[in-house]
């Protein structure tokens, strides 16, 4: 969780130096969080896969239910708390 600071960070800068800046950064659920119960932990625990793919598909949209507003900025949230399954930048074009 913690180890995917280090790449948000780099594509950040890349963003900045590159192209014409950041426009967003979003993170999607840390479904990895669930690795640290021994009921959930679908590493130690294969079977419970499915399960706790279902319980993230179940909490997205539950939170999705609150509106887009809302559910971005909890992704922008994760994302600068460097947590997150996967991460997504926007970046603008350099102006030329």
């Amino acid at each position: 969780m913690g180890s995917t600071c280090g790449p948000a960070i780099s594509k950040m800068v890349l963003a900045k130096r590159v192209l014409g800046g950041v426009v967003g950064a979003y993170a999607s659920f840390p479904i990895d969080w669930f690795l640290m119960h021994p009921g959930s932990n679908y590493i130690a625990d294969p079977a419970a896969g499915k399960a706790a793919h279902r319980a993230r598909m179940a909490i997205d949209l539950t939170l999705a239910e609150k509106g887009i507003g809302p559910f971005l900025d909890l992704a922008r949230s994760l994302y600068a708390c460097g947590a997150g399954r996967s991460l997504t930048v926007i970046a603008a074009p350099r102006a030329a």
